[in-house]
């Protein structure tokens, strides 16, 4: 029986892809099957835990299926390099489980094995092991994606069990669709919820990155209230920017307004009564000014 728990895992794994729904699926069944048998309730526990584990590697896999969300990776190769490492992990479990019931004197079947009933019971399962060879081909073929595979999992399962097995009717389905709803809500608020806090998170992060940047390059200027004007904020700058009626040390801010039709190579300064000048926002402190000279417009 504790081969069987691994066997099961290894399948499940195959079908949902989530190592706490594999837990305590084939834990809640087998756990108590397991220790009605003669194991020990610490091995009975031990082996399920570690078994469950596959459901992790083998595809499809849910945290594969993140990482690859959210390190741009390929959903298909990742499947198609968990699918060994979980099989011969699968099989160094059963081999390690018939190490310790040998040498533990374990329960054993009192049927001897037999091919043709393995034959017979696989072939009954055929149909519902076209389930998981259905996802993890439809991905790796490149048929389908995550999403679509999925969809097209779910439909194969529910006809599988309702046309082939008859073992799901439409009462069942009412209460999977409802539950499944239930769950497909509650995912998408949390989504909805991370998604704004993000963008508020985005949003804080580009005004301290300005903020930062302003500091160390003050000669950057900052934004006015107007979103055509800037406002230089370098003290350094030459005093002869500085309007005739400000005492030198009044420093800056002076406006900076963009798209002036008169010169179109950058903001200018309007300086009363004086020459204008065009000084671009990422000039440094002191870069020379161009336009100095023309003749002021009356502004």
């Amino acid at each position: 029986m504790a081969q069987v728990n691994v066997l099961v895992s290894m399948f499940f794994a195959g079908m949902n892809g989530s190592v706490v729904a594999d837990t305590a699926t084939v834990g809640s069944l087998l756990i108590p099957a397991m220790k009605r048998a003669g194991y020990p309730a610490a091995f009975s526990a031990g082996i399920t835990a570690v078994s469950a584990t596959i459901g992790g590697i083998i595809p499809p896999s849910i945290a594969m299926i993140i990482l690859a969300n959210a390190g741009g990776i390929s959903v298909g190769a990742l499947f198609a390099g968990g699918i060994i490492p979980g099989i011969m992990i699968g099989a160094m479990l059963m081999i390690i489980n018939w190490m310790i019931a040998t040498r533990r004197n374990f329960e054993r079947s009192s049927e001897p094995f037999s091919w043709r009933l393995m034959g017979k019971a696989g072939a009954r399962a055929s149909f519902a092991m076209i389930i998981p060879i259905v996802l993890v081909g439809s991905v790796l073929g490149g048929i389908a994606g995550v999403v679509e595979a999925g969809a097209i999992t779910a439909a194969t399962a529910l006809l599988v069990g309702i046309f082939i097995y008859k073992t799901i009717t439409w009462d069942n389905c009412k209460g999977a669709f409802v539950r499944a709803f239930r769950t497909s809500a509650t995912v998408f608020i949390i989504i909805a919820a991370a998604g704004g806090a993000e963008a508020a998170h985005q949003e804080e992060h580009a005004q301290e990155e300005h903020m930062e940047q302003s500091r160390h390059h003050p000669s950057l200027g900052t934004r006015s209230a107007h979103p055509t004007e800037w406002q230089a904020t370098d003290p350094a700058l030459p005093s002869n920017l500085l309007p005739p009626h400000a005492p030198p040390q009044a420093g800056w801010p002076l406006p900076l307004r963009q798209n002036d039709p008169e010169v179109d190579s950058g903001p200018r300064v309007h300086l009363p009564g004086g020459p204008r000048h065009v000084l671009s926002p990422l000039a440094p402190a002191d870069a020379p000014c161009l336009g100095a000279g023309l003749p002021d417009a009356g502004q």
